[in-house]
Parts: structure tokens; C-alpha cells; sequence
């Protein structure tokens, strides 16, 4: 049986990134390497969520830090998965607004300080 595992990172678009394209091609990619998940945006960042089998999942990760139109990628979590958490979403996409950005990321601040088990934080 495959390994399921769920793994978010943060990004900062270039200036010439067009995310709808990007998660229209996601969509399609995601399909094909049976990942799902989500992407969430404010501004120019960006908090993904990606789940599915662990070698397509890392591959992707790879991908995504090369790719051009992404800066300052930074794994903030990887783990396990018993189910997944966007099972009918090959790649959801959500316009976060200020104080639902500003809670997130005081979400990952805090698991980082906390020093749970599956944080991971690369400044």
C-alpha cells in the first residue's frame, strides 16, 4: 500500500505569476499523480496544502522550488496522513483575507514554538 502523506509550504509569487494558471494546470497534473489539496493566497503569498502518495508529493515539492514563478519556498509541515483532507479537490483555491492571513500564519508560529512533533519550519 502507498504511503499517504500531507505536506504544506509557503511561497511568494513573482510579479509575472498568473495563479490561475497555475492551479489550472495543478488541477490537471494533481489528477494524473493522484495529489489533492489546496491553495490559499494573500497578496502575493502563498500557503499550499498538498496530499496524496509520498514519492508524487516530494517530486512535486521539488518542482515547485525550482519553478521560476515561486520564491522563498519553506517547508512548514510534512507528515503522515490516515485520509485526506481534500479528497474531492485535485486543487482548491481560496483568497484568504488579512485577519484570516495574519491567523494562519500565527498557526504555524505557534506549532514552531511548541515544537510539535511534525513542525517543521525553515526560515
Amino acid at each position: 500500500m502507498t504511503k499517504l502523506i500531507e505536506l504544506v509550504y509557503t511561497s511568494t509569487l513573482n510579479s509575472n505569476a498568473d495563479v490561475g494558471a497555475i492551479v489550472r494546470k495543478s488541477i490537471v497534473n494533481n489528477r494524473r499523480n493522484k495529489i489533492t489539496g489546496c491553495l490559499l493566497q494573500y497578496k502575493k503569498f502563498l500557503v499550499q496544502i498538498l496530499e496524496g502518495p509520498e514519492r508524487e508529493v516530494m517530486n512535486l515539492l521539488d518542482k515547485i522550488e525550482k519553478d521560476s514563478r515561486h520564491s522563498n519556498v519553506r517547508l512548514i509541515y510534512i507528515g503522515d496522513a490516515d485520509k485526506r483532507s481534500f479528497a474531492k479537490w485535485a486543487m482548491a483555491s481560496y483568497q484568504l483575507k488579512p485577519e484570516e492571513f495574519v491567523s494562519l500564519i500565527g498557526h504555524f508560529q505557534s506549532d514552531v514554538q511548541n515544537k510539535t512533533k511534525t513542525a517543521v519550519y525553515m526560515p
